[in-house]
């Protein structure tokens, strides 16, 4: 009796342990096995999302860079185009004139001639223009004999050449005076200036082109009157 008690006292209580039949395994570890491949399968979903998500932002860089460049090579074309209408427009303004006129430090000036043939008092009508700068020029041509006089008005540079026909290459200082024009040979070689009224009294007779060269800037205008006599 005693011992029983004893035994009952200092008796542990059993753990129970379950056996899994070989069915009940199978079926866990098929369950384990569907788990982890859905897991798998939503892993690769996400990482092809992803993907298609960096490849579309990939591509849409790309296009906007290849858009940008399309539009700076188009601004670059249109400035070229620009820039080349501009130098056309120049020469074909620069090219408009009957007679071509060097005046250092300027070449090949491209301006009208306008004849005077008789006595009497006009105004230059035919002037040309300077590409660009905007700078008006006139030639006035004439047979002048000994005692021939020009008298001018207007706001000019002068410069007068020996010549019976354009182009008009190299001017001169000689076969004539000046009266009221002033000396501006650092402006353009052999030139003088006309501010207000000037006069040319030629002392050699042959063929001369005066011609005028203004800066509408300094208030200056090729549109000269004139009144000839002693022809």
């Amino acid at each position: 009796m005693w011992s029983y008690e004893i035994d009952q006292y200092f008796h542990e209580p059993t753990v129970s342990v379950t056996f899994l039949s070989f069915t009940e395994k199978k079926i866990i570890l098929y369950k384990m096995k569907l788990i982890l491949n859905n897991s798998t399968e939503v892993w690769i979903k996400k990482t092809e999302v992803l993907m298609n998500s960096l490849a579309t932002k990939f591509k849409t860089l790309v296009l906007l860079a290849l858009i940008g460049g399309l539009t700076f090579q188009c601004e670059k074309k249109e400035d070229d185009t620009d820039l080349q209408s501009l130098l056309a427009i120049s020469l074909v303004a620069s090219s408009q004139g009957d007679c071509t006129v060097n005046a250092p430090p300027r070449a090949s000036i491209n301006t009208f001639q306008n004849a005077v043939t008789a006595n009497g008092s006009s105004s230059i009508t035919k002037t040309g223009t300077v590409a660009v700068v905007g700078h008006q020029t006139a030639a006035l041509k004439l047979t002048a004999k000994n005692g021939t006089r020009v008298a001018m008005t207007g706001n000019s540079f002068v410069i007068v050449y020996q010549s019976s026909s354009c182009p008009l290459t190299t001017s001169t200082r000689t076969g004539f005076t000046v009266t009221s024009l002033s000396d501006s040979n650092s402006e353009f070689t052999n030139s003088y200036t006309l501010a207000s009224t000037g006069n040319i009294d030629f002392t050699t007779a042959g063929d001369y082109y005066i011609f005028f060269y203004a800066i509408p800037s300094r208030g200056q205008s090729a549109s000269i009157s004139y009144t000839v006599t002693g022809l």
